[in-house]
């Protein structure tokens, strides 16, 4: 079911709790010891090549795509893996098994958005046991397995763990599932971790939350330019955990907003949201422009041929330090 970010699992630290997050309080005791049992269940297993993770502590989007997409074109760059594979569940995908994905023959039904839009940078399995996923990759002569989301999976050992942050949001309320968008509490979300990616600036206070002797590397996003659709009015939409994220994007870059139209994360557009959107670029006269994870769901839809996506790139703000970590615990 597509995730809705309620707005109090955001709120400031200064405000009140609403009732609702009060009484969802109430529930997740029970989510975590259900997700303790979880846990418990999975046997971690060994890849035959080394694991690295890219993860979050957070329900909804932090930015673990655009990373995954970074690192590999950095370890690429600085020969640290010769034939790097992303390995991910892709979620809201029709296909069970371990499959490498072609972005000839699969769409998003079968795969995801995200695994769809990682295969046009790198070879993508997908499978539930990222455990699957790695022996293929190394049958398919992998020498690094990139996971996209997995800091709570515990079915496969991890040689590095990241856990990305977005420093508009942080770790919200601080409460788990229901009540906040934690997915496990924050100490043990840490002690899983390596080492951190702060992404933007830090607008939440997290990095006073994490331990000083593991490291924090910075990044910050950037559009790419080809990507760019010309400055004038637009309509936006975006179905993202938190679809403001792209909003606020659009403003920084300057972009006069006509009409704005949020949907939840991984939202499949039907004929009906179309024909709204259209109608209302129409309306303003103005250019419909969303995601590039969006655009992965609209690939093949008529109008898919009038919107515009925007494509971004994580850059890090020391690369070289960032290199140095990867190569001493890689290699």
């Amino acid at each position: 079911m597509p995730l809705k970010t309620p707005p109090y699992w955001y709120r400031a630290q200064s405000s009140p709790p609403p009732f609702a997050e009060m009484a969802l309080g109430l529930l997740a005791r029970p989510y975590q010891w259900g997700h303790k049992i979880n846990q418990s269940y999975q046997n971690a297993k060994k890849a035959p090549l080394p694991i690295l993770c890219v993860g979050n502590a957070v329900a909804g989007g932090s930015g673990k795509t655009p990373v995954c997409l970074a690192l590999i074109k950095i370890i690429r760059k600085h020969g640290i893996s010769k034939r790097p594979f992303i390995l991910t569940r892709g979620y809201g995908g029709s296909i069970k098994e371990p499959m490498m994905i072609s972005t000839e023959l699969h769409s998003h039904y079968h795969c995801g958005d995200e695994a769809l839009m990682l295969a046009r940078s790198s070879p993508t399995i997908i499978a539930p046991k990222r455990i699957d996923a790695a022996e293929l990759a190394a049958l398919e002569g992998a020498d690094l397995g990139i996971m996209d989301d997995g800091l709570q999976h515990g079915g496969i050992i991890k040689d590095i763990t990241f856990m990305v942050i977005d420093g508009q949001a942080g770790f919200g309320n601080l409460k788990t599932l229901p009540a906040g968008p934690l997915r496990e509490p924050l100490s043990e979300a840490i002690a899983k971790t390596d080492a951190f990616i702060l992404i933007g600036k830090d607008k939440r206070g997290v990095t006073t939350l994490l331990p000083e002797d593991k490291p924090l590397f910075t990044a910050h996003i950037e559009p790419v330019p080809a990507s760019l659709p010309e400055k004038g009015a637009i309509v936006a939409f975006a179905g993202l955990g938190r679809p403001e994220k792209f909003y606020h994007f659009l403003q920084e870059l300057g972009y006069e907003i006509s009409a704005w139209h949020p949907y939840p994360d991984h939202h499949n557009y039907s004929d009906e949201d179309l024909e709204i959107l259209t109608a209302s670029a129409k309306e303003h006269n103005a250019t419909l422009v969303t995601t590039e994870k969006d655009y992965m769901r609209l690939l093949g839809a008529p109008q898919a041929k009038d919107i515009k996506h925007i494509a971004i790139n994580a850059v890090f703000s020391d690369e070289g330090e960032l290199v140095s970590f990867l190569k001493d615990r890689l290699q």
